[in-house]
């Protein structure tokens, strides 16, 4: 078993690397959304 202050800071940091990806990951899907909408038009 690790030590809980590892574990710790081992899942705030694979939560606030989760967090960048998905805001990256929604900046481009809102992006790529305006986009179809502007071909559509």
């Amino acid at each position: 078993m690790l030590p809980r202050e590892l574990t710790g800071d081992l899942i705030k940091r694979l939560n606030s690397v989760k967090g960048q990806i998905e805001g990256i990951v929604n900046i481009q899907f809102k992006a790529a959304d305006k986009a179809l909408q502007k071909a559509h038009l």
